[in-house]
């Protein structure tokens, strides 16, 4: 190809060069991340889940303080099944009331049994709940969800004994359950003067994926609303790994290596329980769509495009740190390598930058409650209302650390100089 370069006054010149363009897909050139909500730093991540867990604990903490008065302490009410979302609800319950120096009993935790629920998810729940030392009971629904089925006249209700085909079991036969549960946790809250602590995470709500109206979807307070599923695992492991509730460790593992299921349908392979992912398929999935969404606004053919370069080779994605320590066994590759690591917390706000490699470390470590240090907590986090407030106190937090944090910290760090 020749292009002729000059003007009308003075002579062309011809510049010769070949054009070969890719036949195939040349794939990306920028780097993308398989895991958007996973930090590869270990530094960072123990950050974030500090960050993540604290900023529920807080606000539960707040609330009931808000709700509360000088005759009347609300109780917690929870569903505790042994999952991980209840699991951690409980925890994030457990950590407020020591911070308001009430005692734990002052929780009610109801494990409810129900057609499907397993061994392992109970065992869980109740040595859970054992170990925080809260109040707790079982109350089996099987009877009274038998009982409305009958009404319904629903095939299981008419006979609960036979061999049912897999059709029998469908959505009304699992939206009993699920609301029963929530009827009792809302008349238990009644009758003994608390609010009901819901469970549900941000995965499930964004897809869903939960029981509308009187069902899971429901609550008075939903501390998990806010979490993706898969932070739930990231949040889980650091309290196990940094002994913020040490009584619970061990049962936290526990939990961390149990399927992911609802447990609503009764399964035929006893060493298969009803699994979640066979339904929507992977979280890891799901919440790679749901970051691009809520934090890029991808249209969902761009997504598409993304999640196929991504994801065309399995191995792509896992951090060294989660290859080497093999992260929870439920995350392993199973049935296919879609769900290889843990997702980063995504708290759907402003990325909070660390401060430097002392702060995140004293993160990791564990620091004292927000609550009771909240305007040198303000100080570490740049987005937070409270660090405008008490810039003048401590600048340099804010300025230190913002070397290559990025356009966002950098201006920051300038608005802490001009103000300081």
């Amino acid at each position: 190809m020749a292009l002729g370069i000059g003007t009308d006054s003075a002579p062309y010149r011809e510049v010769h060069l070949e054009l070969d363009p890719p036949t195939g897909d040349p794939g990306l050139l920028r780097p993308l991340d398989r895991f958007p909500f996973v930090p590869d730093d270990e530094e960072r991540l123990a950050q974030d889940c500090y960050e993540a867990y604290n900023i529920r604990v807080s606000a539960l903490t707040q609330r009931l303080r808000a709700i509360g008065g000088p005759d009347w302490q609300p109780k917690i009410v929870i569903g505790v099944s042994g999952g991980l979302d209840s699991t951690h609800a409980l925890l994030v319950a457990a950590k407020a009331m020591d911070r308001l120096e009430r005692p734990r009993t002052d929780i009610i935790g109801i494990t409810m049994p129900g057609f499907a629920t397993s061994d392992d998810t109970k065992t869980n729940a109740v040595a859970l709940m054992e170990s925080l030392g809260i109040t707790w009971e079982e109350l089996d629904i099987r009877p009274a969800a038998t009982q409305m089925l009958r009404d319904m006249g629903h095939a299981y209700g008419l006979d609960p004994e036979a061999d049912h085909p897999d059709e029998v079991y469908d959505v009304t036969f699992e939206n009993v359950q699920a609301g029963l549960r929530t009827d009792y946790l809302f008349r238990i809250a009644n009758q003994r003067g608390g609010i009901v602590l819901g469970t549900g995470d941000l995965s499930e709500l964004a897809l869903g994926w939960c029981t509308y109206g009187v069902g899971d979807q429901m609550s008075h307070y939903g501390v998990n609303a806010g979490v993706p599923k898969t932070l739930m695992q990231h949040l889980v492991h650091w309290v196990a790994d940094t002994g913020q509730l040490p009584e619970v460790s061990q049962t936290l593992l526990s939990v961390l290596d149990t399927e992911i299921s609802p447990e609503l349908v009764p399964s035929k392979d006893a060493d298969r329980p009803q699994s979640t992912r066979d339904k929507i398929g992977p979280y890891a999935l799901q919440d790679f769509t749901l970051f691009h969404v809520l934090r890029r606004g991808d249209r969902p053919s761009k997504i598409a495009f993304l999640a196929e370069q991504t994801r065309s080779d399995a191995t792509k994605g896992t951090s060294a740190r989660l290859r080497r320590r093999g992260g929870p066994r439920r995350l392993r590759p199973r049935r296919d390598q879609e769900v290889a690591a843990r997702l980063r917390p995504a708290l759907l706000r402003q990325p909070v930058q660390a401060v430097g490699a002392a702060q995140r470390a004293q993160g990791a470590a564990g620091w004292g409650g927000l609550t009771a240090r909240r305007p040198a907590d303000a100080q570490r986090c740049r987005c937070h209302p409270l660090a405008r407030r008490h810039r003048g106190a401590r600048p340099d937090l804010l300025t230190r650390g913002t070397k290559g944090a990025g356009p966002a910290s950098a201006a920051s760090a300038r608005r802490a100089r001009r103000t300081g």
